[in-house]
């Protein structure tokens, strides 16, 4: 069973989330804020990330770099209502992998998350 954690400052949101995830067996732990997140990736592995961006003190993206920098390889995926292109491509080309903007459709949640955590658990292509 993959955990993952989601990143979200909005209750209901985060509530429903939780739910949805753990009736698909996923176990789930949350934060919600960059801090929070911060303090729980120190302390607990986890196998992908649901971030938002507009996070109470502290934006998403600064959670983005941290991960990039302190945990080779751990998958995240955004969840935000940031919906631009240049809001997309400054995500991406920071290090996501994959973005979904609020509102979204849960199974569309549910078949990327599951598409991004296989292709964390395959080996790099080598010759």
């Amino acid at each position: 069973m993959a955990t993952i954690l989601i990143v979200e400052d909005d209750a209901l949101l985060l509530d429903a989330l939780t739910g949805q995830l753990q009736q698909l067996d996923f176990g789930v732990c949350t934060a919600s804020s960059v801090a929070a997140a911060t303090a729980l990736l120190q302390t607990q592995a986890v196998d992908g990330i649901i971030l938002d961006l507009g996070l109470p003190g502290a934006d998403g993206m600064e959670l983005l770099t941290w991960a990039r920098t302190h945990i080779t390889g751990l998958p995240v995926l955004i969840l935000t209502a940031r919906d631009g292109v240049e809001d997309r491509v400054l995500g991406l080309n920071a290090g996501a992998d994959d973005y979904i903007t609020k509102p979204f459709n849960m199974q569309e949640l549910q078949a990327r998350l599951q598409a991004m955590l296989r292709r964390a658990r395959q080996p790099a292509f080598t010759q």
